[in-house]
């Protein structure tokens, strides 16, 4: 039982199925209606549209963006005395500060995708679109860790200033055009270097892990007690 679909798991009531995502059992649970899992056909795994990729790519970022931009708003409120806001930087230069954001921003984004990839083998963005990654070579459904290390490996090379914004500009064209001439696969740049792919979930199967309701929740409420602390805030709402 390798690929994911709705399996009669060991310690559930006779006349249910849960869903398997491939490599665990999931917190989904339904009444079973189908055949059994083994005269299933085997699931198909459709490969992922140049336009869900660059969707999913997109939503990626601004769930990221919004997950710093989140803290950023709790730890550093404005008119809350010892804040991050009150930090004097007088000593550093521009391009200090350039440099270390820059480091720190592309490690925090290679970190943020591997631990989503090796957990849940989808990130924020794939997960809202429907899609996942696997191992190319089907031995797993889900992304191993070194895959995962060598699928985000070109955000090492983006923590390099100007240098990084050139090879994510030229790492993103080669891999829409990988992506429109290889139809059967549609790999990136990455894709090939780790041996991944990028699919559709099957129909039916649950789209949201637990960790991405979660990660959406603690957006809203950092964002929501931020504006609460803001003295600003409070004084217009009295």
């Amino acid at each position: 039982m390798s690929a994911p679909g709705w399996y009669p798991a060991p310690s559930d009531p006779v006349g249910t199925v849960r869903w398997w995502d491939g490599t665990r059992w999931t917190q989904h649970l339904a009444a079973s209606t189908s055949a059994p899992a083994s005269q299933k056909a085997p699931v198909r795994h459709e490969v992922a549209g140049v336009g869900l990729r660059i969707a999913a790519r997109i939503a990626d970022s601004a769930i990221a963006v919004a997950v710093v931009t989140s803290i950023n708003k709790l730890v550093a409120v404005p008119g809350i005395p010892g804040d991050l806001g009150d930090l004097r930087f007088d000593d550093l230069s521009d391009g200090d500060i350039f440099l270390a954001a820059t480091i720190f921003t592309s490690l925090a984004f290679f970190v943020w995708e591997f631990l989503w990839l090796i957990t849940e083998g989808a990130t924020p963005g794939k997960q809202l679109l429907g899609l996942y990654v696997r191992d190319l070579d089907g031995a797993r459904e889900t992304v191993s860790p070194v895959p995962a290390i060598k699928r985000n490996a070109q955000r090492l090379i983006y923590a390099v200033p100007w240098l990084g914004i050139t090879a994510m500009i030229g790492v993103s064209a080669v891999s829409i055009v990988l992506m429109q001439r290889k139809a059967e696969t549609r790999p990136s740049v990455m894709d090939l270097f780790a041996k991944t792919s990028v699919r559709r979930l099957p129909a039916g199967s649950p789209r949201f892990t637990p960790w991405l309701q979660v990660t959406i929740g603690l957006i809203v409420a950092t964002r929501g007690l931020a504006y609460l602390l803001d003295t600003d805030s409070l004084q217009s709402l009295l």
